[in-house]
């Protein structure tokens, strides 16, 4: 049996979470995961709406449920349905195989939910020791100019991210003036806008004096 690969760097002593935790835990090598069988070649998409039919994820349950239930009453299947039953043999043969699936797909899940998690605490920690060594070469390159030959990798790796970050800034930017203007304001009794109130001047044909009316 392979053994697993040790956790590096170690958790740090003293801090209880899970993510502290999960950072000393091993990464199982990929000798340890067994290869997919000789043979399988994936099937081409439109082979596959073709030839399969659907089953509905809600319904999965109730599938498997009624294959068992096929399989208790194997010995009465011809009897109560007729010589044009299926045999009841292929209903126990296909729930053995989906119940098998279903524990190895779990199985499965779990270790790539564990290892995504693990590499993405692996990332952080790599982005935290390559900040501060970027912090000495920086104080340094210019003094020695030979570091720029020595460590391109990392010059480039921060360049990127820098590019990156401002290009992301730029797009918020423009996204945010292509917005459409907020919905006018109306007053709810008269369904007329606000702002558009308007006064108007009329002149009474009696005294002349200017009538204000809105």
């Amino acid at each position: 049996m392979p053994t697993a690969t040790p956790a590096t760097p170690a958790a740090q002593a003293g801090i209880k979470d899970n993510i502290a935790r999960t950072r000393a835990l091993p990464v199982v090598p990929v000798s340890g995961i067994p290869p997919v069988p000789d043979g399988y070649r994936p099937a081409d998409l439109v082979d596959k709406k073709r030839s399969l039919r659907l089953m509905p994820a809600e319904l999965r349950a109730e599938a498997i449920a009624a294959l068992a239930e096929i399989d208790a009453n194997a010995a009465n299947v011809a009897a109560d349905l007729g010589e044009l039953a299926p045999d009841p043999a292929q209903a126990k043969d296909l729930l053995d195989r989906v119940q098998s699936t279903e524990s190895t797909l779990g199985a499965l899940n779990a270790l790539v939910q564990y290892h995504s998690e693990i590499e993405g605490i692996a990332l952080s920690d790599a982005i935290q020791i390559l900040e501060e060594t970027y912090a000495e070469y920086q104080h340094r390159v210019a003094r020695k100019p030979q570091l720029a030959v020595r460590y391109p990798s990392l010059a480039k790796f921060f360049q990127f991210r820098s590019d990156a970050i401002a290009a992301g800034i730029a797009r918020a930017k423009a996204a945010a003036t292509t917005e459409p203007p907020p919905a006018e304001e109306t007053d709810d009794a008269t369904a007329t806008p606000v702002h558009a109130t308007t006064t108007t001047t009329t002149t009474s044909t009696t005294n002349a004096k200017p009538v204000t009316t809105t």
